[in-house]
């Protein structure tokens, strides 16, 4: 493992990063990916190692690491003839000691995003590099390549489709996903014994279409219905036991074989690709010698049940069947999936100060401003192509960016009252109570009360339901009953 220049950070800034759909924007949005992860090596490797632009992010880290720093370097570089590398951030990097981290700990992504996210988080939880998705994405652009003929099955070993079943080839497509995902294991192979020197806990939300729909009940107040979601998300998570109380790598070598399909369904944009099902893999796994144990293979597809939202079993004499489900292109329904990752970012603990950042990466960005407003009368064929392609793909983000700013204003609201707390008891004559070493194990709740007043009751019922709540989510989770 890549050792950290220091292995304690004062304050951490984290990222939840948000990839939308663009087919054509796909080596754009693989740019930003390769960014990305330079930035979050800068804070984790020795100077000596630093490579391309990990230099600068590795000095903007020092100056947020000391705000003394920061105001000298802008001194400097205020100055009329300002330095072209001021020492002074230097000398700090020279020292090897880096108090604040970047870290991107969520991704959200759909279609050629999604892609994109997948690869971006098996190169987080692993240590690995992007080259072979970078590869992926130069070799196998040329139109000519993917169109479903003969010449796109050359090599391969896979049958030509008579007659084809989308512009594009589909099987193609996945094999070349499933070989750039193992082609990131030459490197450094993924161990379930290994810790992420770049993160401590990820979420991965990846998108896709149901196109038939799971069934779901949805209980009133006299009676169930019944209604059929077709917006559908593959969660893929790692975690260190310190963090989360459970040690798990969804991104480990035995499940590339899913991320690959994962990745499929997201991009599977109607017309070019075929809609996804999870047995469709099996042409494609039977062209590599690895995969040729069946046991194996069907122990592994039995794993790969977790990723469903919704069990196999019976629902109203229904079995969903996960394997022949068919999924379609994640944009869909959901081109902008940020619900998931301000969902999740929700939920999100730190042991040291964190500065919030959300980045949402828009292939071909809107200026509804600059548009002149409309005067004249809409017309039927207008009206039918809005309703039927234009709205309904419309969508927008401020929903979920308010639900993040009210949440940034109740944190400054508890800050302010917790210091304002703090400060009268440090005015007030009365001293606080002082613990004895082990003695907060050895006391109950009317020592506790005794101790600190009847104000602690309050506190200390807001913790028991709070950890109640999360004792019932993982015994859930556990029987299958729930799903995050």
């Amino acid at each position: 493992m890549t050792a950290s220049p220091q292995t304690e950070y004062t304050q951490e800034v984290r990222f939840a990063v948000v990839m939308y759909g663009g087919v054509s924007l796909a080596i754009y949005i693989n740019g930003i990916a390769q960014e990305l992860l330079r930035m979050v090596r800068a804070t984790t490797r020795s100077v000596d190692k630093l490579e391309n632009t990990e230099k600068v992010y590795r000095r903007l880290s020092c100056l947020l690491s000391d705000p003394e720093l920061l105001r000298k370097f802008r001194d400097a570089v205020d100055q009329p003839t300002p330095p072209a590398r001021p020492d002074i951030v230097d000398d700090r990097m020279a020292d090897n000691n880096v108090n604040t981290r970047f870290v991107v700990d969520i991704l959200s992504g759909t279609s050629a995003g999604g892609i994109n996210a997948v690869y971006l988080a098996k190169a987080l939880a692993n240590d690995q590099d992007l080259d072979e998705l970078k590869s992926l994405w130069v070799t196998e652009g040329d139109i000519g390549l993917l169109i479903n003929d003969k010449r796109s099955v050359a090599g391969l070993h896979l049958t030509n489709q008579q007659p084809p079943q989308s512009l594009l080839n589909s099987r193609r497509m996945y094999f070349k996903l499933l070989k750039a995902l193992q082609g990131m294991e030459k490197r450094r192979k993924s161990k379930e014994d290994f810790t992420s020197p770049y993160v401590d806990e990820l979420d991965l939300f990846i998108t896709t279409t149901d196109i038939e729909g799971t069934l779901l009940p949805l209980r009133l107040s006299d009676t169930v219905v019944y209604e059929r979601r077709h917006r559908n998300v593959f969660h893929f998570r790692y975690s260190k036991p310190e963090s989360t109380g459970e040690k798990r790598n969804d991104f480990l070598s035995q499940n590339d074989p899913f991320l690959a399909f994962a990745a499929r369904c997201t991009s599977s944009f109607p017309f070019a690709f075929e809609p996804m099902r999870l047995c469709d893999v099996d042409e494609v796994l039977d062209r590599f010698p690895e995969y040729d144990d069946k046991d194996a293979r069907q122990k592994l597809v039995d794993e790969w049940k977790k990723f469903f939202k919704e069990s196999s079993d019976s629902l109203l004499g229904k079995k969903i069947e996960f394997g022949t489900r068919s999924y379609t292109d994640g944009g869909v329904l959901d081109n902008k999936p940020f619900s998931f990752a301000t969902e999740a970012l929700l939920r999100r603990d730190a042991p040291v100060l964190v500065d919030r950042k959300l980045i949402y990466i828009e292939p071909s960005p809107e200026h509804p401003e600059d548009e002149p407003p409309r005067t004249e009368k809409y017309q039927a064929l207008e009206n039918v192509k809005a309703a039927l392609l234009d709205l309904p793909a419309y969508e927008t983000i401020r929903e979920d960016l308010e639900r993040v700013m009210d949440r940034n204003e109740s944190i400054k609201r508890v800050n302010r009252i917790t210091y304002a707390i703090e400060n009268d008891l440090d005015k007030s004559a009365q001293s606080r109570p002082q613990l004895e070493p082990g003695e907060w194990e050895r006391m109950d709740l009317a020592a506790l009360i005794a101790k600190f007043g009847i104000y602690y009751i309050p506190s200390r019922r807001l913790r028991i339901s709070s950890t109640t709540d999360d004792l019932a989510r993982l015994v859930a989770r556990a029987l299958n009953l729930y799903s995050d």
